[in-house]
């Protein structure tokens, strides 16, 4: 679970970086911002997303742990970035 989130993570991070690099033309602190914000996947979005599944799948409850446990790992990943980056 934390690898899968850790993955998706770097992969949004290095794909924002390319495109707040290559695309945008940017100051150095503008693209940090734009890379950080833009690979944050917000928590209230997938639970909007999951609130629509149908109880068939499962416990609604169990369903949103992988959801909120990457979410918490993406926030802790980017403090260390933001730190590291400073």
């Amino acid at each position: 679970l934390f690898a899968c989130g850790a993955g998706v993570h770097a992969v949004y991070l290095a794909f924002n970086f390319g495109a707040a690099h290559c695309l945008l033309g940017t100051p150095l602190a503008i693209k940090k911002a734009i890379v950080i914000m833009g690979s944050q996947k917000t928590l209230p979005m997938a639970m909007t997303v999951l609130s629509f599944f149908p109880p068939s799948l499962g416990e609604p409850g169990l369903i949103a742990l992988p959801c909120i446990v990457s979410h918490l790992l993406q926030i802790f990943a980017d403090a260390f970035l933001v730190a590291r980056w400073a």
